[in-house]
C-alpha cells in the first residue's frame, strides 16, 4: 500500500498513463459522483474514464464513487474509492484506490467477456 501511495506522488506525468487495457462501457453505464450521474466511458481493473464531467473534483483528489452498469449480460453496482488522475476535455480519469477483490473480479469478467486486447 505504501508503495502505491509513494508511486502516486513521485511518478512523472508520462508514468501516470494507464497501464491496464480498458474496454468501452456498454448498456446503461453510470458513475455517481457527489450525487450526480456521469457516463462511464471506459474502464479497467485499474480505473475509470467518466465523461463529459463538469463537477468539482481535481487531479490528485480522492473521492468515493458509485459505479452502476447494466446490459444484457452484466448487472454491476458497487461503491469504490478513486484517486483522480486528470480532468480535461475527455472527462475525468481516475484510478481505483484499494479496490475490493470481488469488485475487481466483476470488472475482469466484463473485460474478458468483451475481449479487451
Amino acid at each position: 500500500m505504501f508503495k502505491q501511495i509513494k508511486n502516486f506522488f513521485t511518478e512523472d506525468a508520462g508514468a501516470n498513463r494507464r497501464k491496464a487495457p480498458r474496454v468501452d462501457a456498454r448498456g446503461e453505464a453510470a458513475v455517481i459522483i457527489d450525487g450526480k450521474n456521469y457516463r462511464l466511458k471506459n474502464w479497467s481493473t485499474q480505473g475509470i474514464l467518466v465523461g463529459p464531467y463538469n463537477g468539482g473534483l481535481i487531479a490528485k483528489q480522492r473521492s468515493r464513487v458509485t459505479i452502476k452498469l447494466k446490459d444484457d449480460k452484466f448487472n454491476i453496482d458497487f461503491d469504490a474509492d478513486v484517486l483522480v488522475m486528470r480532468v480535461d476535455d475527455e472527462g475525468l480519469a481516475a484510478r481505483f484506490f484499494l479496490l475490493h477483490p470481488a469488485q475487481k473480479k466483476q470488472i475482469q469478467e466484463y473485460l474478458d467477456y468483451y475481449k479487451v486486447g
